[in-house]
């Protein structure tokens, strides 16, 4: 109590020694601690799924690490665990958050209800669908919709490749970008090929020559995103292929990497900072009503169109390649 500033009932001789005591050990209040003795906590903590900074998670959480302070709440990463469940549950809740947010969506049922045994009162993960179980948020984004429409209606290409991770990063099944994309393009009659690769030098120099030997090279790309964006554009270059003379090169906006370059890239940017700012009230309104309410949040993410050099043109002519390029073939 006297280390707590609760002392009214206590002798000043008593305070006095025990305050001596605290200094002799150099005692230091555990503010995590104190939300043990029934205090609401005004934390809440993402897992951080430990990727590269330049990922649209990590730019996604600093927005909404403003939002939450600006409404008094703090916001703290923790890093994703590969351990058993009992472990993770312990290392997740051990700062005594009020809520834990995944947007890895690992949380499973059995997560969720350990989560809330150990006082989590909210558990939200990112879904595209709603699971009972725990609060959801979901994204419904025109990202992939702006793209084709750009490269199918105002540019009139009909032969599009488009360039995915080798793996799905977090937001993809949020932003469903891909599916708008093929599903608008082939109703307008165009073709998509579909593309994994690893971000990879040789892995996408080894694609265009590829395009470049069979003579199957699309007339428009959309890339993953801006670094893989500039990826494609050096393989490109590597095999004397022009952008935007002999292919039309779109990538997402998650960096300003793709202006800074030659030629500039064409990009699409979702709104984040709104999206965050929609979370963030959300997450307010729980937290200031104490709620353990099961809720879906299902914000319309808007996006723009971003039109640089990459896409000036449709594609007007054939590149042609007389033998082997004497910059990457072996005669």
């Amino acid at each position: 109590m006297v280390l707590n500033n609760n002392d009214t009932a206590i002798s000043e001789a008593t305070r006095a020694r025990v305050l001596a005591s605290a200094r002799a050990l150099s005692y230091v209040p555990n503010r995590y601690a104190a939300n043990l003795r029934g205090k609401q906590s005004h934390l809440i903590v993402m897992t951080d799924p430990g990727l590269d900074q330049s990922n649209p998670i990590d730019r996604f959480a600093v927005r909404l690490q403003r939002a939450l302070e600006a409404r008094g709440l703090r916001f703290e990463r923790v890093r994703e665990l590969e351990a058993d469940t009992d472990e993770i549950v312990r290392r997740w809740t051990e700062h005594r958050p009020w809520m834990l947010l995944s947007i890895l969506s690992r949380v499973n049922e059995r997560m969720a209800d350990a989560l809330r045994a150990q006082g989590v009162r909210q558990v939200m993960i990112a879904s595209d669908a709603e699971v009972g179980w725990a609060s959801t948020m979901r994204v419904r984004s025109d990202v992939g919709l702006l793209a084709a429409k750009h490269i199918v209606t105002d540019l009139n290409h009909r032969d599009i490749a488009l360039i995915r991770p080798a793996h799905d990063t977090p937001l993809e099944p949020i932003l469903q970008q891909y599916d708008e994309l093929e599903h608008y393009a082939t109703e307008k009659g165009a073709k998509v090929r579909t593309y994994h690769l690893p971000l990879n030098r040789d892995d996408f120099i080894s694609l265009v020559r590829q395009w470049r030997i069979e003579g199957s090279l699309p007339t428009a790309v959309y890339a993953h995103d801006d670094v893989y964006a500039i990826a494609l554009l050096n393989a490109l270059e590597n095999q004397s292929i022009s952008v935007p003379e002999h292919v039309t090169l779109v990538a997402t906006q998650y960096t300003n990497l793709g202006r800074l370059i030659t030629p500039s890239i064409t990009t699409i940017s979702p709104d984040l900072d709104t999206y965050a700012e929609t979370l963030a009230s959300e997450v307010a309104r729980l937290h200031a009503a104490d709620s353990d309410e099961v809720v879906s949040i299902n914000p319309s993410v808007q996006a723009r169109i971003n039109i640089e050099e990459s896409s000036d043109f449709p594609r007007i002519s054939e590149p042609t390649f007389r033998g082997p390029n004497p910059r990457t073939d072996q005669p």
